[in-house]
């Protein structure tokens, strides 16, 4: 093994540690191809419950780690019963139902799980909060891009 990949390796780990996420619903590859982190359609909803409520039934009374762009596991407790999985159905279903921005769950409500037109007018993945909130394009973004 050359000592340049060698070095290019290490550097790429030190700044792109691998996949810490393990349920990969509503994420993306990050910018250094490398990181797995959540996209921002993983906390753009409201949850049912109160925060005091997510906290306690699916975060063990602890914080939320999911945060867009970031590359903490979610709490176990949103899909299953320990933290390497396997994700129960049951459980991941109740989360999404009752406590989606908690546990990151936010594109897979029926709000945001929806398909884009296939022909779009414009690029459905590059479409910002502001233009979403532009009147010149919250009609376009609204058939062709509906996910969003």
């Amino acid at each position: 093994m050359s000592p340049l990949f060698l070095l290019l390796s290490v550097i790429l780990w030190t700044f792109c540690d691998g996949i810490a996420v393990v349920d990969l619903d509503c994420t993306k590859v990050s910018d250094c191809q490398f990181r797995v982190v959540y996209s921002r359609l993983a906390t753009i909803c409201k949850d049912k419950l109160s925060l005091a409520e997510c906290k306690q039934r699916f975060g063990g009374g602890n914080d939320t780690t999911v945060k867009v762009d970031g590359f903490e596991d979610r709490p176990f407790q949103c899909f299953g019963t320990t933290a390497t999985g396997p994700i129960d159905p049951a459980i991941k279903k109740a989360a999404i139902e009752n406590c989606p921005a908690f546990c990151g769950y936010c594109c897979q409500t029926p709000a945001y799980n929806c398909k884009d037109k296939d022909f779009p007018r414009i690029a459905c993945d590059r479409v910002t909060d502001a233009m979403c909130q532009d009147t010149a394009w919250k009609a376009i973004i609204a058939e062709d891009c509906p996910s969003k």
